[in-house]
């Protein structure tokens, strides 16, 4: 049996013995403030006035949390679902959950078309998809070719966000060699948190003015397309490097013609490999497998990578057995906005299969 509720389920909560504290409250809402802090960089907020915010946020997770801790104390569920987990109502729920010892679904958009991702570890860069090489390659030599899935490669378009409508690109010729940048929202949980080494849009821009800079006569030219969905732009950025160029096209054409694609975690890298496209990787990834990727942790490894990129091949069988293994043994199918108005029974049952499977664990 399974049950819809809202971030207050009921009335009453519990004020003592709740496990709830200073740590808790501090954890719960410090990404929910950076997050806020990089969304209105430009506004400069009176310190004052973030002041009342951060204690705002606190009181706000606190009454989640406890609402929520009250509530699963009484229902008791075996599992419950929540959405990514990192913004404030769901780490209030998560920790309340975690204080009960109840075990969490994760969901995010599926990782490849037409599909949802659920987890019991997380999302992103906490899931639970295996990162060993060596995995892939004994799950490839165990596959058949009845194993062997049709995966849908036309990739998602992101609708542009209405600020985009007035900006300006440059026109660049895609039969040029190229690397291609897509950049990330800013204030996204995949920047903030899963990218501790190269924590921001500015930084990334930073990274490759550095590479050109150490390359010199031989550095690559890179195309920076901003992400569709934010509504920050960097148009300061836009002239300042000959070698650094701002485009708008189409997503897929961008991968299709690049001599690779640079990504901190984006999703756009997933897409790069599976369509076969050399990818690199600097942030923390659920897809950071060698052999399907290249993975750059240091300064140097990216430059050294740049250099190298024409003698970079992904692993055939790595790659084959990780988008076989994403479609056949992790991903919902469906996506999980066409569940609303219809009903897939592959999607329920691959669900249930998931909490079975967890339960026994």
């Amino acid at each position: 049996m399974a049950k819809v509720v809202t971030l207050f389920p009921g009335f009453g909560f519990k004020l003592f013995d709740t496990g709830l504290n200073s740590s808790v409250i501090s954890n719960g809402i410090e990404f929910h403030l950076e997050r806020k802090r990089r969304k209105y960089i430009n506004s400069n907020p009176n310190p004052i006035i973030l002041k009342i915010y951060e204690r705002f946020s606190a009181l706000y997770f606190s009454l989640i949390y406890l609402k929520f801790r009250y509530y699963l104390s009484r229902s008791k569920p075996a599992v419950i679902c929540i959405w990514n987990g990192h913004r404030l109502p769901e780490m209030a729920i998560k920790a309340a959950a975690q204080g009960l010892n109840i075990k969490i679904a994760y969901f995010e958009n599926g990782l490849l078309p037409n599909t949802t991702t659920m987890d019991f570890s997380g999302v992103n860069a906490s899931c639970s998809l295996p990162k060993d090489p060596q995995f892939y390659l004994d799950y490839y030599s165990d596959l058949t070719d009845f194993d062997l899935v049709d995966i849908d490669k036309k990739l998602v378009v992101r609708k542009p966000h209405k600020k985009r409508s007035s900006l300006i690109f440059q026109d660049f010729d895609l039969s040029k060699a190229y690397f291609f940048v897509p950049f990330q929202v800013n204030f996204d949980s995949q920047v903030i948190i899963n990218s501790p080494r190269v924590n921001s849009m500015e930084a990334f821009y930073s990274l490759l003015e550095d590479a050109i800079e150490i390359m010199g006569e031989n550095s690559p030219v890179f195309l920076i397309k901003e992400h569709p969905s934010d509504a920050r732009t960097y148009p300061e950025l836009h002239s300042k490097n000959s070698n650094i160029i701002f485009v708008n096209n189409n997503t897929e054409e961008l991968i299709k013609h690049a001599c690779a694609v640079i990504t901190l975690n984006s999703s756009v890298g997933i897409e790069a490999a599976l369509l076969a496209k050399k990818v690199i990787v600097l942030g923390d990834a659920c897809f950071s497998v060698d052999g399907l990727v290249n993975i750059c942790r240091t300064k140097d490894e990216f430059i050294n990578c740049l250099k190298q990129i024409d003698s970079t091949e992904a692993i055939v069988g790595i790659r084959v057995a990780f988008f076989t293994y994403l479609l056949k043994e992790y991903l919902l199918p469906g996506a999980w906005q066409d569940m609303q108005n219809t009903t897939d029974l592959n999607h329920i049952r691959k669900f249930e299969e998931k909490v079975n499977l967890e339960a026994l664990n």
